[in-house]
């Protein structure tokens, strides 16, 4: 099997990305290079990051090409963002400030502080503006990733129990 050459993938991307919304000839364009490049091709094809038609590949008669038209999910490969296959796949989380500050709440009221200190500061989170309780939180989730160690066992009784 035919190792798949990552640098003239991306080459072949390119041509098609730079011909949109036209195709391109890639036998005209890789030139003697295009028989070895099938595998790219192929690759690319089956990817779904181009659309072209190959046949005779296989009966080992000279491969025949149509023109390749780059598709949306190459263009959004090229693009450093990821395009909007990255924003349609992007999970986004909303939580209103009175969630978050409920939340913040419940960690101090699970704290091993004292009732007066625990008091004293779920008083202060009542009174933060949202902006300041979404800040805070966004410093606890920090904090929580530092300590993301912690995290496996706590998966673990989950998930056996």
């Amino acid at each position: 099997m035919a190792k798949v050459n990552k640098e003239r993938l991306l080459r072949i991307l390119q041509m098609a990305e730079a011909a949109h919304p036209q195709r391109v000839d890639l036998v005209t364009e890789l030139g003697d290079e295009c028989d070895a490049a099938i595998v790219e091709i192929l690759y690319l094809r089956d990817h779904g990051l181009i659309d072209i038609h190959v046949s005779g590949y296989m009966n080992s008669s000279e491969p025949s090409l149509t023109p390749a038209a780059i598709t949306t999910a190459g263009l959004d490969y090229l693009a450093e963002d990821g395009g909007l296959t990255a924003e349609l796949g992007a999970l986004t989380v909303k939580i209103h400030a009175e969630t978050l500050q409920q939340m913040l709440e419940l960690m101090v009221l699970r704290s091993d502080l004292d009732p007066p200190q625990k008091q004293r500061y779920v008083d202060q989170l009542r009174q933060l503006p949202a902006e300041t309780t979404k800040h805070l939180a966004l410093k606890a989730v920090d904090a929580a990733i530092q300590q993301s160690g912690k995290l496996l066992p706590l998966l673990q009784s989950m998930f056996d129990s």
